[in-house]
């Protein structure tokens, strides 16, 4: 799929994001001894603007597990084909990334991190393509599980978008792919779940959709982390570490391979060469970024007044207060405000492209 601005604008604005993060972000020290007995982590973006999502979503992130004694070469920040693309084709690039992660370690399995829509892809990547066979935990940052709002309102009509809208509170019943990948068992398999959230986050309203049943779930104590601002957000990053290193996940309702009958062990000896066969088989990766399957349309219209009555209940403290508290040392907080506004021009720009 092309970008969504030309290439020279695109240029600027990706220049721009790392000129900020370079300044404000200063790189954390190398650990001395890099630690080869850990679970090589898959880190997962969402819905993004930039072709190198991955990159730009993870960049703290990474560095400060580098720090923490991750091998650099044990963390992957890969991107989808199609940034704004859905499952079932994001969830079979999934499943190519951890099999390329898994050959170059030499690893069982891996853990995966994941962010707004791509919790959501990676759950679909679990349940429907055996993914739990190869990941030990799962955790989701503002995962988009039970969808948003605020993805009705997306005016590229992006097939991600039209993944998570959901255009009244709790009512992802009426999203066919949402109603597909939670039916039965929100937390299949013998995973381990975390899902990380905050009551001010902004993108995904409510923000109680990213509780996933099953998981442990925890809403983040330090005020104003709002979307983005995971990333910069101390406790969020801590809570990710301990489910990591301390496996600390649940999966308080069992594997629940009823709901997932053709991935269901049938013995301690398990033969893995037909899910093997049918992950080859399956279609090719470009084709289903392309021609998605035909999904229900959303009962409420994109832009219609229903949608704002949304946003109307949610507290209204999604402005900055003069400092903010619990987010990471030093200045870096300071550009959770600049990113939003560097997407806001991009969008702004394709509009105006579009209607001339």
């Amino acid at each position: 799929m092309p970008s969504a601005y030309p290439t020279e604008r695109g240029g600027r604005v990706k220049a721009l994001v790392w000129l900020v993060m370079a300044v404000l972000c200063p790189t954390k020290g190398v650990a001395d001894t890099a630690d080869y007995t850990r679970t090589p982590v898959l880190m997962l973006h969402g819905w993004f603007f930039m072709d190198d999502a991955g990159t730009a979503t993870w960049a703290m992130f990474k560095k400060r597990m580098v720090a923490d004694g991750w091998p650099e070469e044990f963390i992957s920040t890969p991107s989808f084909t199609d940034v704004r693309g859905c499952d079932p084709g994001h969830a079979k690039e999934i499943a190519a990334f951890v099999d390329d992660l898994l050959a170059r370690t030499g690893a069982d399995r891996v853990d995966i991190v994941a962010h707004s829509e791509g919790a959501l892809n990676t759950l679909y990547y679990l349940k429907f393509l055996c993914g739990v066979h190869k990941v030990r935990n799962f955790v989701a940052l503002a995962g988009a599980f039970h969808g948003t709002a605020v993805a009705c309102m997306d005016i590229t009509e992006s097939c991600g978008a039209k993944e998570m809208c959901v255009p009244k509170p709790l009512a992802w019943q009426e999203n066919e792919m949402l109603a597909e990948i939670l039916a039965g068992d929100e937390t299949p398999g013998d995973v381990l779940y975390t899902s990380i959230y905050s009551s001010f986050d902004e993108i995904i309203v409510p923000p109680t959709s990213s509780v996933l049943a099953g998981a442990r779930n925890i809403e983040v104590k330090t005020d104003w982390v709002e979307h983005a601002g995971i990333f910069m957000c101390d406790e969020c990053y801590d809570l990710m570490k301990d489910a990591l290193l301390n496996n600390s996940g649940l999966n308080e309702d069992g594997p629940g391979w009823e709901s997932i009958p053709a991935c269901a062990p049938s013995g301690p000896e398990q033969d893995y060469q037909d899910m093997a066969l049918e992950l080859e088989t399956a279609p090719d990766v470009a084709e289903m970024s392309v021609a998605p399957e035909p999904r229900a349309e959303p009962a409420v219209e994109p832009g219609s007044p229903e949608i704002f009555e949304v946003f109307e209940e949610l507290p209204t403290r999604h402005s900055h207060p003069p400092a903010m508290t619990g987010c990471a040392i030093g200045p870096c907080g300071d550009i959770r405000a600049l990113l939003p506004l560097l997407l806001l021009i991009v969008r702004r720009r394709t509009y105006a492209r579009r209607r001339g």
